[in-house]
């Protein structure tokens, strides 16, 4: 034991006097090293499995070696053709059972209605905004070479008028090694299972608030003070990228559900929001010719859709797939 302590004891002051020189270096000398930082892409840890629990119900949710969310029910390696969805959690719908997630039955719909087979994707995840889907497109999507995309805002009108830019606040696109980084460097290392079970087996969604940044409301906040034109050039670049690498693309305006807010004044503010992200949605769509849902005047505004002001249920996510699904057949039929 003398021994052990000696060495410890030693080892402690060694990592003193190194800390030490490190910070009194850019004094002494003209050396000053900035903190490194790398590129967020803000998805699920690749090959894991998870459990989250919501209204007593368990859901599951399986991650692919490619960071995307999958049923390996459905895809199949003999699959020759692919469909990717990008968004949020509306996108994700993590709160619906597997199997009848939007992914899901998009693909089992068409692997009805075409012999060549589709396998599905899901890059979605909750609290994405725009920027953050262009950077999923670019890095994990395009070398997959898919031949369709699914993708519906979201998240967007919130972000920028909070903080004006996407690349400023809590969501933007750099991790800077620092103290804390570290720490999750350690914890991404050595214990990431019993983190991701401890964060499982808690996490929950509350229906009244438990909704995506651009279905809440802030009173304290002037909702028509915000500038759109980032999330424009954002939401126009994934379009131009998918027109340069051939992926077919299927565009869906937000929806939301009337009857999840209290009062007409909310139901003002959350149908001002929409309209003004949908409309430059429609308005791109017309422009490149691209195929765009509608799904604000398709979805019924109703708890019978949406289990929270946002979020399709079951019939929501049926409804929305078979959108999904014509689509795709009718662009089929016109390759033929």
């Amino acid at each position: 034991m003398k021994y052990i302590a000696i060495i410890v004891t030693n080892l402690f002051i060694l990592f003193v006097l190194i800390l030490l020189i490190e910070y009194s270096l850019p004094y002494l000398t003209e050396i000053k090293i900035g903190k490194e930082r790398y590129l967020k892409i803000d998805e699920y840890q690749p090959n894991s499995s998870l459990k989250y629990l919501f209204n007593d119900d368990v859901y599951k949710k399986t991650i692919d070696n490619n960071g995307f969310s999958v049923n390996n029910q459905i895809n199949s390696p003999n699959n020759k053709k692919s469909i990717y969805f990008l968004g949020s959690s509306n996108v994700e719908t993590l709160y619906v059972s597997e199997g009848k997630r939007l992914s899901d039955l998009t693909t089992s719909k068409l692997n009805i209605a075409f012999d060549e087979k589709f396998n599905a994707f899901n890059s979605s995840k909750g609290g994405l905004n725009t920027s953050h889907m262009l950077k999923h497109l670019i890095f994990k999507i395009i070398p997959q070479k898919p031949d369709y995309v699914f993708l519906m805002p979201t998240n967007d009108y919130s972000y920028l008028l909070k903080y004006q830019s996407y690349h400023k606040g809590p969501k933007n696109h750099y991790f800077t090694s620092d103290f804390f980084h570290l720490f999750k460097i350690i914890k991404d290392t050595f214990i990431p299972n019993l983190y991701i079970f401890l964060r499982s087996s808690i996490e929950f969604q509350i229906p009244e608030v438990g909704i995506d940044n651009d279905l809440s409301l802030n009173p304290a906040v002037k909702i028509d003070r915000v500038d759109l034109l980032e999330f424009e050039k954002y939401f126009n670049s994934i379009i131009k990228i998918c027109k340069i690498f051939d992926i077919k693309l299927i565009l869906a305006t937000q929806f939301y559900n009337v009857e999840a807010y209290d009062n007409r004044d909310d139901i003002n503010k959350v149908t001002f929001m929409n309209n003004k992200i949908n409309s430059i949605v429609r308005e791109l769509a017309r422009k490149e010719n691209i195929v765009c849902l509608n799904l604000d005047s398709l979805i019924p505004k109703t708890y019978d859709y949406m289990y929270d002001a946002g979020h399709l249920n079951d019939k929501g996510t049926d409804l929305v797939s078979d959108l999904i699904t014509q689509e795709i057949i009718n662009i089929e039929s016109q390759n033929d």
